[in-house]
């Protein structure tokens, strides 16, 4: 096969499926699987249509694109709630006196750890703002609204290739800034 038909049996497999590493999606799982596919195929059309690109991930756990669903919209869900907490500076209503009194190092450590937590946030945003309307609005997708690069390049008009070629050049602009605000 030449390159060219490679990389499009590729790109409709990352299409049709979703991989997800067992390991960063449940750090406690302990069985074998290192991957889940996430499709509407089975494992024997899998193996049909593509077996030279499930075969470095074997074994591995097919789920239905439904699961997928769910999966995903319990992530978008979680980092709504984590992002509203994160800029909520005081989310939970407790007697200061009785919590110094008390714990004077939770206080501190808590006060110490909200300044640098709201240091870090303003860089970031700083960081996201710098990027090109193009990159910035990729980036928000990717990582605020949890799509897929596919996803992504469907909703753009692009090919997938390029939705992931943009989001890691995000990734790398905005680490390059935040390394030239540290020096």
């Amino acid at each position: 096969m030449n390159n060219t038909i490679i990389s499009a049996l590729d790109e409709q497999f990352y299409i049709d499926c979703k991989v997800v590493s067992t390991k960063r999606e449940y750090p406690s799982y302990t069985g074998i699987e290192k991957w889940i596919i996430i499709t509407d195929l089975t494992e024997e059309e899998l193996n049909e249509r593509y077996a030279e690109q499930i075969a470095p991930l074997r074994p591995f756990i097919v789920l239905s694109r439904s699961f997928g669903e769910v999966r995903d919209h319990y992530i978008r869900n979680e980092n709504k709630h984590r992002m509203r907490a994160y800029r909520t500076i005081e989310p939970f209503d407790y007697d200061d006196d009785l919590v110094a009194a008390h714990h004077a190092e939770i206080v501190k450590d808590s006060l110490e750890d909200e300044l640098m937590r709201q240091f870090e946030y303003e860089r970031l945003q700083q960081a996201i703002a710098s990027l090109n309307p193009i990159q910035k609005r990729r980036l928000q997708m990717f990582f605020f609204e949890n799509m897929s690069y596919a996803k992504i390049a469907e909703k753009e008009g692009i090919a997938k290739s390029a939705a992931h070629k943009s989001v890691a050049s995000a990734i790398e602009n905005v680490k390059s800034f935040l390394i030239r605000v540290n020096d």
